[in-house]
C-alpha cells in the first residue's frame, strides 16, 4: 500500500526537474537536460542525436548497471533491441525468452495490482527481459462495467460537447479535469508498480476520446474563468481549447512521475503514442512533446500499425525528429489487423525502422505472432547485426516478390497480367505478362526518402525466354521533385529466347533525395505473343553520383486520343494515393478498380477515409499526360455516414500546380452516377477531394471515379 504518498500539486502541473537528479538516476533511463553530448550542434546536425538515442535505448531497456548476462552484453554491442506487446500467458513468456526478446509490454485491462504480473516479472527477468505493463489509463470501464472508484463517483464522468456522459459503450472514462481522478489513477498505478516489481509502465490511451470529449463541467468552468470564453461556442479544434484540455493530461503524467519517484526514481514512464506529436495534440489532446520537454517520460513507443512500410519509415523519421535522441524510441509495428502478416513483410518493416537510426523495434501483438507463425522472424530480427544494417539498403518497392498477388502494383485494365506459382524465382509466386499487346506494371514511392542519397538503383529478375523475337521490354522510372520538376527514364532490356531467369539492373540520378516528391517505377513490355516472367524487384536509393545524368533520360510520353480509345476509362487500375483510409480493405485503389460491389459495407470495392468527413482526398497518377473531358463518379454504397457530399476535382501535369475542373454535390446513395463534362484539359494527376461528408463525424467515401478523353 502507498498510504504515505502525498501529491503536492495545488492544482498546478508538477515540473520534474531533471537537472537536479543524481547522476546515477540520469543513466537509469530518464536522461538529464540536453547538453553538448545530446543536442545536435551546428555542423554536426544528427549524428550525436542518433548516438545519444542509441545509448539511451540501451540504458532504458537493458538496465543501467551492466547487463544481466554475457549474451546480453554481446547483444548490447551488436544486435537491435526487440520488444513484444500483448500477452501475459506462459506461451508468450516462453517464446519471448527463446526468441531473444529484450522487452515485454504485457497488456492488462485494469491497472490495479495483480498476481500474474509478479509471476511474469519473476520468470522473464532471469533471462534479462524487462517488463513494462501496458496500461490503458483513459479507460475506467467498458460498456456498462466500471471499476469501484468510478461506481462510487459518478460525478467524475467525462462529457462530450453535446452533454453526453462518456460512461457506456466502447469508450468509458472519468474526467482528467478532476484532481481526485488523477490522484486515484496515479496512486493505483504506483501501487501496481511497487507490488509487482516491474521496471516501469507503458502509458497507453493517455489522452481524451477525441476532440469532442473533455467537456466536463470542471474543465469548461476553468476555461471560462481563465479566458472568458465558453468552450461550447468554440470549434472542438480551437487551438487554445485543445491546449487547455491537454494540460490536464500532462498534469496527470507529472503526478504519476512524482508518485513513482517516491518508490524509485529509476522507474520508467514510457509513452505509447502515434508518431506525430502535433497530430496527437490536435486529435486527442495528447501533448507528448511537452511531456518530453519537461522530462516526464523515459521513452517513447510509437504505434505504427500498417502495411505500407515506406510510410512506416516516414513515421519513424518524424518521431525521431521530435525526440532528437533525448529518450529511447521503439517503433511498434504490427502483424495484427491484417498488416505485416508474412515473414517478408515483417522483416521489411523492421529493417526500415532500424534504417532510420533507431536501434529498437517492437511487435504488436503477441497473439498475432502466434497466429501468423512469426516468432521465428522475431528471433531473426533479434539476431541482426546493427553494423550490417548500417550497410543495408532498404527496398522501397512493396510486395516485390508478388507474394500478395498484385497488391501495390498498378496494372491498368489488368489484361494479360497475373501471378503464377509455376516458375517463381525468389519466393512462392512471380508475375506473368501474357501477350499479344502492351503490358505494364507500376508502383509509386512517395514517402520515407532517407537523406543523403543522389541516385536510384532498380533491379529485377526477368525471364523473357518465351517472348516473340520482336518483343521490347523496358524499365521505366519517373521522378517528381517538390517544385514540380519531372524526369523520365527508359532503360531498354535485351531479351533472349535462350536464357531463363536473368538479373537486370539500372541506375538513374535523382538529385537530392530530400527534394523528392515521388518516384514511379516499373516494367513495360510489348510483344506479338508469348509471356514475360518478373520477380524479385528492388528499388534502392544510394549515395552515389556515378549515375549518368542523361544516359537513359527521354521525353515523357504523351497520349494520343483516337476514336478507338476515346471511351477508355483512363483511371482504371492506375496508381492512387490519398489523405487517409478507414481500414485495410477500404483503400484508395478501390476507387479505380471497377468493382461496384455492395457487400460488407463496400469492403474491397469502395474507398472510405478516416474521420472526420472534411477535406479528405485521393489522387490518381496517370502513366502519361492525357487530354480529359469527362468524369463519372459513384458514391459509397454502405450508408450516409461513409459518403461524400460536396466534392472538388482538380488536375495537374506536374503534381505542383493544380487547376479546378469540377465541383458539386454527390447524391446520398450508392447507385446514382454523377457525370460531369469538363472543358478539355491536359492532366497527369487527378485529385478528388471530398470537401464534406453527409456525417462530419464519420468518413468521406467514393466507390468509383472514371476519367475519359473529351
Amino acid at each position: 500500500m502507498l498510504d504515505d504518498l502525498h501529491l503536492t500539486t495545488q492544482g498546478q502541473p508538477l515540473a520534474y526537474r531533471r537537472e537536479h537528479a543524481p547522476l546515477h538516476y540520469l543513466f537509469a533511463g530518464r536522461l538529464g537536460p540536453l547538453t553538448m553530448s545530446t543536442t545536435p550542434q551546428p555542423g554536426r546536425p544528427r549524428c550525436l542525436a542518433i548516438r545519444a538515442m542509441r545509448c539511451a535505448t540501451l540504458v532504458l531497456f537493458l538496465g543501467p548497471g551492466g547487463m544481466p548476462n554475457t549474451s546480453a552484453q554481446h547483444r548490447l554491442r551488436k544486435q537491435p533491441l526487440v520488444g513484444v506487446y500483448g500477452g501475459t500467458g506462459d506461451n508468450t513468456q516462453q517464446k519471448a525468452i527463446a526468441s531473444g526478446v529484450d522487452v515485454l509490454f504485457p497488456s492488462i485491462a485494469w491497472y490495479k495490482p495483480n498476481r500474474f504480473m509478479n509471476n511474469i516479472v519473476k520468470r522473464v527477468r532471469a533471462h534479462g527481459i524487462k517488463v513494462y505493463p501496458s496500461l490503458a489509463v483513459a479507460y475506467d470501464g467498458y460498456q456498462e462495467k466500471h471499476h469501484e472508484f468510478a461506481k462510487l463517483h459518478p460525478e467524475y464522468w467525462e462529457k462530450r460537447k453535446d452533454g453526453r456522459l462518456i460512461n457506456r459503450g466502447t469508450e468509458v472514462g472519468l474526467s482528467w479535469g478532476h484532481s481526485e481522478v488523477r490522484a486515484y489513477k496515479a496512486q493505483t498505478i504506483a501501487r501496481l508498480v511497487k507490488t509487482s516489481d516491474v521496471d516501469g509502465v507503458l502509458l497507453d490511451y493517455c489522452r481524451y476520446f477525441g476532440q469532442n470529449a473533455g467537456y466536463a463541467d470542471v474543465i469548461v468552468s476553468a476555461f471560462r474563468t481563465q479566458f472568458g470564453k465558453d468552450p461550447h461556442k468554440l470549434a472542438p479544434d480551437d487551438p487554445q481549447w485543445i491546449r487547455f484540455r491537454a494540460n490536464y493530461v500532462t498534469q496527470f503524467v507529472a503526478e504519476l512521475r512524482s508518485a513513482l519517484d517516491q518508490i524509485d526514481k529509476s522507474l520508467a514512464i514510457i509513452a505509447c503514442v502515434n508518431p506525430d506529436p502535433q497530430d496527437c495534440l490536435n486529435r486527442a489532446m495528447q501533448d507528448w512533446a511537452t511531456w518530453l520537454d519537461r522530462g516526464l517520460i523515459s521513452g517513447v513507443v510509437t504505434m505504427i500499425y500498417e502495411r505500407d512500410t515506406n510510410n512506416s519509415l516516414q513515421q519513424v523519421m518524424l518521431a525521431n525528429e521530435a525526440i532528437q535522441g533525448r529518450v529511447p524510441h521503439m517503433p511498434l509495428i504490427a502483424p495484427y489487423g491484417g498488416n505485416l502478416m508474412t515473414p517478408a513483410m515483417l522483416r521489411d518493416g523492421s529493417l526500415k525502422c532500424l534504417a532510420t537510426g533507431t536501434r529498437a523495434v517492437g511487435f504488436y501483438r503477441s497473439d498475432s505472432l502466434f497466429k501468423y507463425h512469426l516468432w521465428d522472424t522475431v528471433a531473426e530480427v533479434a539476431q541482426w547485426s546493427l553494423a550490417g544494417l548500417n550497410k543495408s539498403r532498404v527496398n522501397y518497392l512493396l510486395n516485390p516478390d508478388f507474394e500478395n498477388n498484385l497488391e501495390n502494383w498498378a496494372v491498368g485494365n489488368g489484361h494479360g497480367i497475373g501471378t503464377t506459382q509455376e516458375r517463381a524465382k525468389t519466393n512462392m509466386q512471380s508475375l506473368r505478362m501474357r501477350f499479344p499487346g502492351h503490358r505494364s506494371i507500376r508502383q509509386l514511392i512517395d514517402r520515407g526518402f532517407l537523406q543523403g542519397k543522389q541516385a536510384l538503383e532498380f533491379s529485377a529478375w526477368l525471364d523473357s525466354s518465351n517472348l516473340s523475337p520482336e518483343a521490347s521490354v523496358s524499365i521505366e522510372i519517373s521522378t517528381n521533385t517538390r517544385n514540380g520538376k519531372e524526369a523520365f527514364f527508359r532503360i531498354p532490356i535485351e531479351t533472349s529466347n535462350q536464357i531463363g531467369w536473368q538479373r537486370v539492373n539500372a541506375q538513374v540520378p535523382v538529385g537530392d533525395s530530400q527534394q523528392l516528391n515521388s518516384i514511379v517505377a516499373g516494367i513495360t513490355a510489348s510483344a506479338q505473343k508469348g509471356e514475360l516472367l518478373v520477380d524479385g524487384l528492388i528499388l534502392n536509393l544510394i549515395a552515389s553520383k556515378r549515375a549518368a545524368k542523361n544516359l537513359f533520360r527521354v521525353d515523357a510520353p504523351s497520349a494520343i486520343t483516337t476514336d478507338q480509345n476515346r471511351n477508355r476509362n483512363l483511371a482504371r487500375g492506375q496508381i492512387v494515393r490519398g489523405s487517409s483510409f478507414w481500414d485495410n480493405g477500404y483503400g484508395y485503389d478501390n476507387a479505380v478498380d471497377g468493382d461496384l460491389g455492395n457487400a460488407n459495407y463496400g469492403k474491397g470495392a469502395a474507398w472510405h477515409s478516416q474521420r472526420p468527413a472534411v477535406k479528405q482526398w485521393i489522387k490518381i497518377y496517370l502513366p502519361t499526360v492525357e487530354q480529359i473531358g469527362r468524369l463519372r463518379m459513384l458514391n459509397a454504397s454502405s450508408e450516409s455516414a461513409y459518403r461524400t457530399r460536396e466534392y472538388r476535382v482538380e488536375v495537374s501535369t506536374n503534381d505542383h500546380d493544380y487547376t479546378e475542373v469540377a465541383r458539386g454535390v454527390l447524391p446520398d446513395n450508392g447507385h446514382t452516377w454523377t457525370v460531369v463534362n469538363v472543358r478539355p484539359i491536359a492532366a497527369k494527376y487527378i485529385k478528388f477531394t471530398g470537401l464534406t461528408g453527409y456525417n462530419r463525424d464519420y468518413a468521406i467515401g467514393l466507390k468509383e471515379i472514371e476519367v475519359y478523353a473529351p
